[in-house]
């Protein structure tokens, strides 16, 4: 990985450190001063380089593509840092945490590699097909891989093809760990995009324990301060609730739908 790539925010000078990231920002609301900014940058960039790297590592493109990655943060962050305010309990980087995550899987879904998956429709198929195609890849003939998959999913064998040559083409193996648009755009959107509201605290607080508790480990959000902590597989919840890894996709859509359902009449 080229050096400069590293060092895209390093300042002239060695600013003075602060005791919290989050006091750079309360700073530049205070003197819309922009050295604020810049040197939370300074300091935070090997962080930055670091979170890149894994999502890079994670998903399978290419190491020159961290400068984009970091220039998509800070593109962020700066929008977000204009409707931030000073009395916020919530730390703009934990807002941030969100926010970057599913603004790098929509780069990886639409400027690398897989560029033709131009929809979360198509792209959810792409994770199907080549989930399947994979399972099946050393036990059936090509040919028969290719009908089955094109009949379980209505597609034709053609769209199929150029599915498993995407996913070949940039070693996406169709797991889920890899992209989470799909649980993004349905939990997080709901939740992030709503949390300053009243009406999302009262939304959370109707739900029954065992649906808290199963949306909380399957979104990774801690429903009392709205940090993000680890986010559980849907097996992995399953284990924790006792409860079978269908049972729990099912309930968490039920959940979803039921919050939606709830702001939307708010």
């Amino acid at each position: 990985m080229q050096n400069e790539n590293l060092h895209m925010y390093q300042l002239g000078y060695e600013p003075n450190r602060l005791d919290d990231f989050n006091d750079y920002f309360i700073q530049y609301l205070k003197t819309n001063d922009s050295k604020y900014f810049n040197e939370f940058l300074h300091f935070y960039e090997p962080i930055l380089n670091r979170k890149a790297a894994e999502f890079i590592k994670c998903n399978h493109i290419e190491e020159y593509r961290l400068p984009d990655l970091k220039q998509i943060f800070v593109s962020l962050l700066w929008d977000e840092l204009q409707r931030y305010s000073a009395d916020e309990k919530l730390p703009l980087l934990q807002i941030m945490k969100y926010k970057t995550h599913k603004a790098w899987l929509e780069y990886v879904r639409t400027d690398c590699g897989i560029t033709k998956i131009e929809s979360k429709n198509a792209h959810n198929n792409l994770r199907k097909v080549t989930s399947l195609y994979f399972k099946m890849k050393d036990t059936k003939p090509f040919d028969e891989i290719l009908k089955e998959i094109s009949k379980q999913l209505h597609i034709s064998e053609n769209t199929v093809i150029e599915y498993i040559e995407a996913a070949l083409a940039t070693k996406y193996s169709g797991n889920r760990e890899s992209f989470e648009i799909e649980d993004i755009t349905a939990s997080e959107d709901i939740v992030f995009n709503n949390y300053k509201s009243k009406q999302i605290k009262e939304a959370i607080q109707s739900l029954s324990t065992i649906e808290r508790k199963l949306l909380e480990l399957t979104t990774g959000i801690n429903f009392d301060t709205f940090e993000t902590t680890e986010k559980l597989s849907y097996n992995k919840t399953a284990l924790l609730l006792g409860m079978t890894e269908s049972a729990v996709q099912k309930k968490r859509k039920r959940i979803l739908k039921k919050l939606k359902q709830m702001l939307k009449n708010s």
